[in-house]
């Protein structure tokens, strides 16, 4: 397994908003992280009532927190003269002077724009680091993206990419994929704005959920500095920094950027045999013009590094195509990873250098290869409305699985597909942000599936995997070409080892099925949610799948809500009898909590509590079975070992019993005397007309 605790990360923050003196600079302060927050003399910002004045960045700064330079007008930096960009840098550096603030040693690009006279300038006024955003082509979404982590081998250290660019798009759950993903010697950069912030909206995070990643960051154990503190991390040796300026210079040649593969950033789960490639270019230069291309795929990144496509060489190709470039090369093969890059040569016939490899990884290439069956409820879902009530059915499905892992893990996908609609949890954490997954087809002809990285939300030892299911078009009752009643979900968990072991989770019948709280869903009527169903804990490890009392008090609601709905005398429920010689429901319950309260009391060698027997409604009855669980929960395993051989007597009003052992005790006598009161209470209910089936009396 990952672990996180030499991960380094770079905190940032932009434009000088005021949430981060009132709460974003204390609660790092706290937590002992280090940061970077990047000011703008520019007097839209300087002043104005939702940002920072220089006395407030003064405050940051005597935090223990660097302030850096992010210009003295908040401007593109294509738009301006070398001396002109050089002259706003020097402003904010007079002004830090001015406040005695420490003279900035990063910098941050406005809006994530630079060019070659840029670098120039803050390589010669001595700037360490400069941050620009998570593409080298400028580009940067509004609500939240993702770029490369910094890799400082190859990065230039005044072009230090954003690897997450926060905003109401991002979300913890993104966090965790970004934390999976980093490899050894990957610097994360995290790039914020306000906490909130009211000027900035469309970027901003909210204080609930810059918390929960703050949190995430710190249980993850990972180290958290400011930009200027990575000196300490990537020495800056004479070789490099008379690299500097070769690089730009190298920049000024096409230079591919942004690969993509089947419109995809390094993308996992492929099944196309011939993927396509395109890509664009880091260039300011308006004249460019592609003339030629060569596309390298290796089996390895080392391969590719070496020059080596092993699987494809497409050799220079004249053409100014850049998007939708066909693979022509060897047979893909399932669960493969490959790598690969471009380079290209300008309308001067130039040749720039190789694009950052990208990858791109294959899923299940053969119908063979799959494992396991498609699963579900196994029953109609076409509900029952007669007189006016929706039949309680297994609408939306719950399955799940257990699993342990033990070792290092290498890679573990996930390989999913719903009949209709499936979402997928990983230790009670949904993996993944789609919805509404995978897309309709027609089923008599294909069934599309999802491919997800796991390895983010596992853990050494116990795991649990849960999937919902939704009808979809596959079993939507309000249309007349429904292919099934039911959903059907089919799974494959493939896991890699770093010692080339494979193990499998496979969707069979060891998978347990049960109903939730989602009744009904349709694809134009939406869902019937009942929040009194939900099963807190369900895709976690160690979820107790086995607990009838709990499925008794759900019998009881729901007969409950019958006789409420069909306006019937809760009492007739109550005193109901199965026979006239039986006891009546409360006597059936009180029995059998009576018979698990005492046997436990008896085989653990403590005192079981005391019950009056005076239950009168159904409220009553699921109190007395609550006090039951609660007493059991209390219980420690240990109490009973030894227990099995243990000599039991007791008496029963004049009736003395007598067992030799724990063992004959607990499977002549108490579960005997359990699952019949439970199974007659049951079965009093469904002769008294409350609509109940197997999966109310069996569920998880």
């Amino acid at each position: 397994m990952k672990t996180r605790s030499e991960q380094l990360v770079v905190l940032t923050f932009d434009d000088g908003v005021k949430s981060h003196l009132t709460f974003v600079a204390p609660l790092l302060k706290e937590m002992g992280f280090g940061a970077t927050f990047f000011i703008s003399d520019d007097p839209r910002f300087q002043g104005g009532e939702n940002y920072l004045t220089w006395n407030d960045a003064k405050r940051i700064s005597d935090l223990g927190f660097e302030i850096g330079n992010h210009l003295g007008r908040h401007t593109d930096v294509t738009g301006l003269e070398k001396d002109e960009f050089s002259d706003f840098v020097r402003q904010v550096e007079t002004r830090c002077a001015e406040k005695g603030i420490p003279k900035p040693a990063t910098f941050c690009y406005p809006g994530y724009r630079y060019n070659t006279e840029a670098v120039e300038v803050l390589d010669e006024l001595e700037y360490t680091f400069a941050r620009r955003g998570v593409g080298l082509a400028f580009h940067a979404s509004d609500y939240g993206d993702r770029g490369s982590f910094y890799r400082p081998e190859i990065d230039h250290p005044l072009l230090v990419p954003t690897t997450v660019a926060s905003g109401p798009g991002w979300s913890y759950e993104d966090m965790v994929e970004t934390l999976g993903r980093a490899e050894e010697g990957d610097i994360i950069v995290l790039t914020y704005h306000g906490v909130p912030d009211k000027e900035h909206n469309w970027v901003h995070t909210t204080e609930k959920e810059f918390v929960r990643q703050m949190e995430l960051l710190k249980s993850s154990g990972c180290r958290v500095v400011a930009l200027k503190d990575l000196e300490e991390h990537v020495p800056m040796t004479p070789s490099r920094i008379e690299d500097r300026l070769d690089t730009m210079k190298k920049r000024s040649l096409p230079h591919p950027v942004n690969l993509l593969c089947e419109y995809l950033s390094n993308p996992i789960g492929l099944d196309s045999p011939h993927p396509h490639f395109s890509w664009g270019y880091d260039t300011t230069r308006r004249d460019f013009k592609q003339r030629a291309y060569r596309i390298l795929v290796s089996t390895s990144k080392e391969g590719l590094e070496a020059g080596r496509g092993d699987l494809w060489d497409s050799g220079r190709v004249d053409s100014p195509s850049s998007l939708n470039v066909e693979y022509e090369g060897e047979l893909l093969e399932s669960f493969g990873t490959n790598w690969w890059t471009v380079r290209a040569w300008d309308q001067l016939d130039r040749e720039g250098p190789d694009a950052e490899a990208g990858c791109f990884e294959m899923g299940i290439m053969e119908q063979a290869k799959w494992r396991g069956h498609w699963i579900g409820p196994g029953i109609p879902f076409m509900p029952s409305r007669m007189d006016g009530e929706i039949r309680d059915v297994l609408w939306a499905p719950l399955l799940r699985k257990e699993f342990v892992i033990g070792g290092k893990i290498k890679k573990v996908r996930a390989y999913i597909s719903g009949l209709g609609w499936s979402e997928i949890f990983i230790n009670g954490i949904k993996v993944g942000r789609a919805v509404l997954d995978p897309a309709p087809t027609d089923y008599h002809k294909s069934v599309p599936y999802r491919t997800h990285d796991l390895a983010p939300y596992l853990q050494e030892g116990e795991n649990a995997v849960g999937v919902i299911l939704g009808n979809g078009w596959y079993s939507e009752p309000r249309w007349r070409q429904a292919y099934a009643e039911s959903p059907r979900a089919l799974v494959y968990i493939r896991i890699e080892g770093e010692d080339g072991d494979v193990s499998e989770i496979i969707s069979d019948d060891s998978w347990s099925v049960a109903s939730g709280p989602i009744l009904e869903n349709q694809f134009w009527g939406g869902e019937v949610y009942d929040a009194r169903l939900e099963k807190p804990g369900w895709s976690e490890p160690g979820y107790d799948q086995g607990e009838l009392l709990e499925n008794l008090s759900s019998i009881l609601k729901k007969a409950e809500r019958h006789a409420e709905k069909r306006k019937i005398d809760k009492e007739i429920f109550i005193n109901a009898r199965l026979i006239a010689d039986m006891r009546p429901l409360t006597s059936q319950i009180q029995i059998g909590t009576d018979m698990i309260r005492l046997g436990v009391g008896r085989l653990a060698k403590v005192k079981a509590p005391s019950y009056k027997d005076n239950e009168k409604t159904f409220t009553d009855l699921i109190k007395r079975i609550s006090k039951t669980i609660t007493f059991l929960k209390k219980i420690n395993p240990k109490k009973m070992e030894g227990s099995e051989n243990m000599e039991i007597n007791f008496a029963i009003r004049s009736n003395e019993f007598k067992f030799k052992s724990g063992k004959d005790y607990l499977t002549k006598w108490m579960i005997p005397h359990f699952f019949f009161h439970v199974t007659t209470a049951y079965n009093i209910l469904r002769s008294n007309g409350v609509n109940l089936g197997k999966r109310d009396y069996i569920k998880f």
